[in-house]
């Protein structure tokens, strides 16, 4: 009996060792791939800045083209 609850520990703690290569790995490309998420979030603002800034000059018409003089 105490033979086989020994058996049980040193299966359970070798189970319970961590990989922290792996983990580290995972972190990483977590981390890549937020700041994947951030560019393209950035890039789409961007471009809804864009399209909302010719939208209130095609609004604007020649009174926009005053404000460039």
């Amino acid at each position: 009996m105490l033979e086989t609850l020994e058996d049980l520990r040193e299966l359970r703690h070798r189970h319970a060792r961590v990989d922290t290569e792996k983990m580290l790995q995972q972190n990483k490309a977590q981390g890549e791939r937020l700041l994947q998420l951030q560019e393209e979030e950035d890039e789409a603002f961007v471009r809804l800045v864009n399209i909302s800034l010719v939208i209130l000059l095609l609004k604007l018409g020649d009174k926009a083209m005053m404000l460039f003089l």
